[in-house]
């Protein structure tokens, strides 16, 4: 994977190795962790230290200690709503290098380049960042001609026009082109956003960033033109490709026909939505969401904003958000949810079908919905139906996967699932623990750190346990 994960990871095999500030960590506000460190060595990097005597104890969103463990570094109490600077550095060791070779379908970003260019990230700007360079460092740097963090109209269409362009660079073994997919046209809401919104960032600023992360960090190193296939024969293995590359379904009749009305991912309805003329568009049929959670709260807003009504189907009556997601931070999120809970209430554009499910769907854009309760089924005629419903890692380029991928998770009587069952590995090395192959780790969603900001623990902690073994050899 060549997304943050594999950027990450990428960036420490290649040498840069994090230190902690000794002077920064006196102003540390957790006292346990400034006198751990303060006991430890700060001219040895990270990499070399005993991560578990280091990590051991600390608590917060990842349940990854080594992971709290550098976050806590780079954003010192960031949950407590702390702006604290980072207290790690990076070094760079070319003695320390071990050979990689990191392998992705697109441009290194990942998934990033698939997301919609004009929503917001879940996270706040600032936890964005990758190792080694701050995204408001590199936002500052690429927006010279901006006023503001945010993007400006003549700003867009300055990134939208290089989007649309192949974009060219050098690397140290030969150019590259890369394409990135064509741009979208702004479905999303437009409105005036508050400062505390304006703290996320444009998914399209994060896609760019990574991308160009690469070059500013030197990692390109080989020619990608040649289209033909190859063979890597490796001691070690490191899944980071994520949990986005396959959507989830919902397994009812009529699934498996693919109807171009039927969409998995929030990007597909939009492009078909953007197919439309206006006008077509003010008299579409309802288009049905099917889903609970922020992507199909994205596409309840999009369709919303864009005068089309819609039909929003979801298990739970009760449905919340998390406790972390403020309303003055995430009023998009809040707004669809208020809505949600109170289905008695008419809203313009949206009529909610609470405690209801897809029964059956047919080849005439017509669906078929039940009550899970009383069983009651009606049949909707609607323009679209996006089933977004979450999505599944894709590890199917894992040989004798029948046989190992069946015990790598956390409860082997169920799917992998990034939230709820991830890969289960050595919470210090990222070595996964029942493992059908010998030197195989994990790191990313695919081990719960679901948020940017963790994934650098992973990396940290894999990088350590392979100088180990180099050591050794």
């Amino acid at each position: 994977g060549n997304g943050p994960s594999g950027i990450s990871l990428s960036y420490m095999l290649a040498g840069n190795w994090p230190y902690w500030s000794a002077d920064k960590i006196q102003r540390h506000p957790d006292e346990l962790l400034r006198a751990r460190l303060n006991y430890y060595d700060s001219q040895k990097s990270l990499v070399e230290h005993d991560l578990f005597s280091l990590a051991d104890g600390l608590e917060g969103r990842s349940t990854n200690p080594v992971s709290l463990l550098l976050d806590s570094l780079q954003h010192p109490c960031a949950d407590l709503g702390m702006d604290l600077p980072c207290m790690v550095e990076y070094k760079y060791h070319p003695e320390k290098e071990i050979d990689h070779l990191v392998l992705g379908r697109g441009p290194p970003g990942g998934s990033w380049h698939r997301m919609d260019p004009n929503l917001r990230t879940l996270s706040l700007a600032a936890w964005m960042s990758l190792p080694g360079l701050a995204f408001s460092e590199w936002e500052h740097s690429s927006s010279k001609n901006s006023n503001n963090n945010n993007n400006t109209t003549v700003e867009n269409q300055n990134f939208l026009r290089q989007q649309n362009n192949s974009i060219a660079y050098e690397e140290r073994n030969g150019k590259v082109n890369i394409k990135l997919c064509p741009p979208r046209r702004n479905l999303s809401l437009k409105r005036q956003l508050s400062k505390e919104v304006e703290t996320r960032a444009l998914i399209s600023r994060v896609a760019q960033y990574y991308a160009s992360y690469v070059d500013e960090m030197n990692l390109a190193k080989f020619d990608r033109l040649t289209n033909k296939q190859f063979t890597v024969v490796c001691k070690n293995l490191v899944m980071a490709n994520g949990a986005s590359d396959l959507a989830n379904r919902l397994g009812v009749k009529g699934e498996g026909l693919e109807m171009p009305w039927v969409t998995y991912e929030l990007p597909q309805l939009e492009h078909a939505l953007e197919k439309i003329d206006d006008e077509a568009r003010s008299q579409l049929k309802p288009v049905l969401i099917v889903g609970a959670g922020l992507s199909a709260a994205d596409a309840v807003t999009i369709c919303r904003s864009s005068g089309i009504p819609v039909i929003h189907v979801y298990r739970n009556r009760t449905a919340g958000l998390d406790k972390m997601l403020p309303g003055n931070v995430y009023p998009e999120y809040h707004e669809v949810h208020k809505m949600m809970k109170d289905s008695n209430r008419k809203y313009d554009l949206y009529t909610p079908l609470p405690e209801h499910t897809i029964a059956d769907l047919t080849q005439t854009v017509s669906i078929i919905v039940q009550h899970l309760k009383t069983g009651e089924k009606r049949e909707l005629e609607v323009s679209f139906c996006a089933i977004l419903i979450g999505s599944r890692p894709d590890l199917r380029f894992i040989a004798g996967l029948t046989k190992g991928s069946s015990t790598m998770h956390h409860d082997p009587t169920k799917p992998i699932d990034c939230k709820s069952n991830p890969i289960d590995v050595d919470k210090y090395t990222n070595a996964v623990l029942r493992s059908p192959y010998k030197g195989l780790y994990a790191m990313g969603p695919l081990v719960g750190d679901n948020f940017v900001r963790f994934i650098p623990g992973g990396a940290l902690s894999i990088t350590s346990a392979l100088h180990k073994l180099t050591e050794n050899d």
